[in-house]
């Protein structure tokens, strides 16, 4: 009786670790990254309102233990689709189609985290660290935050207009809304 009793007190500390994870995803039509882009002579903006994603979090603490976030490049919109059609062909969207993001370190503090991960584009993979706020309601977890990118780093031509290059510089930000999976 004694084993039976230690088997059955085993098997609820092991269920109760196994429920303490639970996967989210993004919910897409509230979620988006975002670039901006400068210019000499103007700045824009383009914006990705069809993110996938998922982390994986522990219930018990609301802590983020795994993030993995993609993005097509041919889902950016900066309004103007002449620039949207340039930037797929200096990005090489067929050969590169998606921008990739999986968290390899997670430090948690308050609502405040500080991620380190690698980011894929452009065919390149760069480590980066980055600072995003989290916070949890009754419906997922919102999460979001900026960093910034350096074309020439992921081997990206900048392209010109009037002779000038743009800046080498993109300021990405990124608002996520995810929910848990069945």
């Amino acid at each position: 009786m004694k084993k039976l009793g230690l088997l059955l007190i085993a098997l609820i500390i092991s269920v109760d670790l196994m429920a303490q994870n639970q996967s989210y995803g993004v919910v897409a039509d509230q979620s988006s990254i975002a670039y901006s882009a400068k210019h000499l002579l103007h700045s824009w903006k383009g914006v990705n309102r069809n993110v996938l994603g998922i982390a994986v979090v522990d219930q018990k603490n609301q802590q983020i233990e795994q993030l993995a976030i993609a993005a097509k490049v041919s889902d950016f919109d900066s309004k103007n689709s002449n620039r949207d059609a340039h930037a797929l062909e200096v990005l090489e969207a067929l050969s590169f189609p998606t921008v990739k993001f999986y968290a390899t370190a997670i430090d948690l503090k308050q609502s405040t985290s500080t991620i380190e991960g690698q980011l894929t584009f452009h065919g390149q993979t760069k480590t980066i660290a980055l600072q995003l706020d989290r916070s949890f309601s009754e419906e997922g977890l919102r999460i979001s935050g900026n960093f910034d990118v350096i074309p020439s780093h992921y081997q990206i031509p900048l392209p010109s207009f009037l002779s000038v290059a743009i800046e080498d510089l993109l300021e990405v930000s990124f608002e996520l809304v995810l929910h848990p999976k069945d």
